[in-house]
């Protein structure tokens, strides 16, 4: 759904060096790492739902890169949700919005008065929601199967996107991109015979851009007024980033029985209501 970022970004290329110059730094402070990401379904059926769930964190390599930037104390997660159909947990008209909004519920309470993702942990127990801040993001969006119609496939998709808010006098809401991903699922009719199919969508990274700043800045225009992404360029933070890694499907299983092991089922559990 969002648009290749083009222009200057927070991703600082390479630079090639004469020998003897000072070696070249690529502005890199960090991973963010996709932990589970599985697709699944209630049942097949028109009263069926279909979803997700993934986990994902972030860590940080090298510490004085970051801090030149931004305090770990000012990170935080925000994302952007788009669905393709008016569901229980969109605005409505429906449009993108900044998920959670305020009073929208994520399972076990409701989304807060600030604009950050609200089921966010510090470690990968997944326990005491942090409301933004901690290294950990977990998400299971789950829609009615009967959301697609033969011939017209749902579509949920979402950014994740780990920022970092400035706290400045001029404009204490401000924040810039350092990195983050976009993932997602569709559901489709097949159409005759009252089943269901649903489907992952790809991870693919993302990174400061005018076209994703511009659709957050008009999500948090109409969801938390006073709340502005800029341009990273400019800022301290131009030449840090956070990169994705995506291990292979195969070892996804091995780390969700590792999370699950260190308490996943004490999980304030977030399910995106459809009802």
């Amino acid at each position: 759904m969002n648009p290749r970022p083009t222009g200057r970004s927070c991703l600082l290329s390479i630079f090639l060096v004469v020998a003897s110059a000072i070696p070249a730094w690529s502005g890199v402070v960090g991973t963010i790492t996709l932990d589970t990401y599985t697709s699944d379904q209630t049942n097949n059926l028109a009263g069926g739902q279909s979803g997700v769930t993934i986990t994902a964190h972030y860590s940080v390599s090298d510490a004085v890169g970051l801090m030149n930037c931004c305090s770990t104390s000012n990170l935080r997660w925000l994302q952007l949700v788009t669905s393709s159909t008016t569901t229980g947990f969109t605005p409505t008209p429906n449009r993108p919005f900044i998920d959670p909004r305020s009073g929208q519920s994520i399972g076990a309470g409701t989304g807060d008065a600030l604009p950050w993702y609200d089921p966010t942990y510090p470690d990968a127990t997944l326990t005491g929601l942090n409301n933004g801040a901690g290294p950990w993001i977990y998400d299971q969006p789950r829609v009615n199967n009967n959301r697609a119609t033969p011939g017209v496939d749902y579509t949920f998709v979402a950014q994740s996107l780990l920022v970092c808010l400035y706290d400045d006098a001029s404009n204490p809401k401000k924040i810039t991109i350092l990195g983050g991903f976009q993932w997602g699922f569709s559901i489709t009719d097949q159409g005759g015979v009252p089943t269901y199919s649903t489907a992952a969508m790809p991870v693919t990274a993302l990174s400061d851009g005018a076209g994703i700043r511009t659709a957050l800045n008009t999500a948090l225009g109409l969801d938390f007024p006073g709340y502005n992404v800029v341009s990273c360029v400019g800022t301290t933070c131009q030449d840090v980033t956070f990169s994705l890694v995506i291990p292979e499907p195969s070892s996804w299983v091995l780390m969700a029985g590792g999370i699950l092991a260190l308490g996943l089922s004490r999980i304030r559990r977030r399910k995106t209501s459809d009802n």
